[in-house]
């Protein structure tokens, strides 16, 4: 489960989210309501997801643009491999149109 807030021009965002996998084909995807989301996807136990999978947002900006993110899921943001019987949570917020360089999990 991959969960977190998206801002644009310091305001929630609206808009889509997708996680893909380490081949880049979008497994699932959820909408962005009033800056946030959650998306989850079944996993086989021990299956590693970081440096593999990646969530990408697409969100409205404003007539009619869209900007688009993405961000690697990795150990900063959640456990990076799925124990036998448990679920893994990650939490990676967005901020596009402004400077998030720094923001972990970046891949631009």
């Amino acid at each position: 489960m991959v969960w977190g807030y998206v801002m644009a021009r310091g305001f929630p965002a609206e808009g889509g989210v997708g996680l893909m996998d380490s081949a880049g084909v979008v497994v699932v995807t959820t909408p962005v309501r009033g800056g946030r989301y959650l998306v989850g996807l079944r996993l086989p136990p021990n299956t590693p997801i970081c440096d593999r999978y990646r969530v990408q947002v697409a969100v409205d900006v404003g007539n009619g643009a869209v900007e688009r993110d993405e961000r690697l899921l990795q150990k900063g943001s959640g456990e990076c491999v799925l124990p036998p019987g448990e679920k893994v949570t990650h939490t990676i917020d967005f901020s596009v149109l402004e400077d998030s360089t720094s923001s972990a999990g970046r891949t631009k």
